[in-house]
């Protein structure tokens, strides 16, 4: 298990929050020969005064910029998260020996935020800690011999847990959301039709929300038109007899996928959407869709149909 290199919790936490408490997320080796590995923390507890709006209703966590985990709080004044409730933690690549410069025993490293929400979907503060993974197991062959090279994982864990307390302390009981998606797109091929359908997915909750995705007054936002019109063309080519067709509905998908991304890049720029922490999100998964439906068009999907 390997811990954080550097902390700054509790830098924008605002006077709102009354209580804000985190263990140090980590970063343990799953299956190195395969380069998964997973990051998790002990404990989060997150309380607001409740009587003071906005108030907190959500919080996520982001591993390198995206939404992995969404906590909610129905009607009450805390948030709260325990590793036991996803003993898995959340899937990474390990990363290669010294992809982040920090050794050979170090793998890739990765920005963990903690951020709560209130209930417009603002952000009300972000914990940041920079957490390193232990490094993928390699594998060399030649001609004459095959050696395999282990990277050995630290032995040491790092653990402690940071508080950051404003005036008055409240405690709650708190209910938990996971996200719906059922997939972990970190663990999935760019060219890979599963991981087109998980991103149109993720998509699709971030759209319907909570927390939702507002629209200026100014502008018109309708976004599920285009975005349920590469998933049709998705399952066209899933269904397709010919591997012509099947190259068609692919080809349409992808063109579909870039056309949603230019929409909220264009509605992102234009300031149309709310919240900011919301568009900023959408505007990454609609890119990730255009990449990875691109790459399952260039791929070999459609190959061995008559």
């Amino acid at each position: 298990m390997l811990a954080i290199v550097s902390l700054r919790w509790g830098a924008e936490a605002e006077a709102r929050v009354v209580a804000f408490t985190v263990s140090n997320p980590a970063c343990t080796a799953v299956d190195p020969t395969a380069n998964r590995c997973a990051i998790n923390l002990r404990s989060l507890s997150i309380t607001d005064d409740g009587a003071t709006p906005p108030f907190l209703t959500w919080a996520q966590i982001l591993i390198d910029g995206r939404v992995r985990l969404r906590l909610t709080a129905f009607f009450e004044k805390s948030i709260s998260y325990d590793s036991r409730m996803i003993p898995q933690g959340l899937g990474v690549p390990c990363g290669l020996p010294n992809e982040s410069g920090l050794g050979a025993a170090i793998g890739k490293q990765y920005p963990v935020s903690l951020e709560p929400l209130d209930q417009s979907g603002a952000s009300m503060g972000t914990d940041i800690a920079n957490v390193v993974c232990p490094a993928a197991v390699t594998t060399t062959t030649t001609s004459t011999s095959t050696t395999t090279s282990t990277t050995a994982l630290p032995t040491t864990t790092t653990s402690s847990t940071t508080s950051t307390t404003l005036p008055t302390t409240t405690t709650s009981t708190t209910s938990t959301t996971l996200p719906t998606t059922g997939c972990d797109l970190a663990q999935l091929p760019a060219a890979s039709f599963e991981g087109v359908q998980c991103v149109i997915a993720a998509i699709q909750d971030t759209l319907n929300g909570p927390p939702q995705l507002g629209c200026a007054a100014r502008c018109k936002c309708a976004l599920q038109p285009l975005l349920a019109r590469a998933s049709n063309l998705l399952a066209q080519a899933a269904r397709a007899s010919s591997g012509e067709q099947c190259k068609r509905s692919l080809d349409a998908a992808r063109r579909a996928a870039k056309s949603f991304e230019t929409r909220v890049v264009s509605l992102v720029k234009r300031r149309c959407l709310t919240p900011p922490a919301l568009a900023t999100m959408l505007r990454q998964e609609s890119g990730d869709l255009a990449t990875r439906s691109k790459a399952l068009f260039k791929s070999a999907y459609c190959a061995g149909r008559p």
